[in-house]
């Protein structure tokens, strides 16, 4: 009996670990068009805590698409250190039409909690 218990108490963390629910993690796909430029490199926190809550929330459920790596372009936002920056597709949703968003590095002198990120 007691090496029954024993077996029992054994397989407890296999049937622990099969119980769990399958949890997906947030985050952004990059597209099929996907251009790479200058990479991703420390864009996935700078996405997850755009100063746009449309990308928070896309990010979060991942309902986005990354289509360019860092790269330059476009006019500079309040807040920017330059205009380099990821472009970022929101998917329509039920709640959100689909959005074009461009996202940016914070400049030195910034002290907002997220980062800057224009949409249209």
């Amino acid at each position: 009996m007691k090496q029954m218990k024993l077996a029992l108490f054994a397989l407890m963390p296999l049937v622990c670990l099969i119980a769990l629910p399958n949890v997906a993690s947030a985050g952004c796909n990059k597209a099929q068009n996907y251009v790479n430029y200058n990479g991703l490199a420390g864009w996935a926190n700078r996405i997850a805590n755009a100063n746009n809550v449309d990308v928070r929330t896309a990010y979060a459920n991942s309902t986005c698409l990354i289509t360019a790596g860092e790269h330059p372009g476009g006019t500079q936002p309040a807040g920017a250190a330059s205009t380099n920056h990821v472009t970022v597709v929101l998917k329509k949703t039920a709640t959100m039409s689909k959005q074009t968003c461009h996202i940016f590095k914070k400049a030195p002198s910034y002290t907002g909690t997220y980062f800057p990120a224009t949409c249209q």
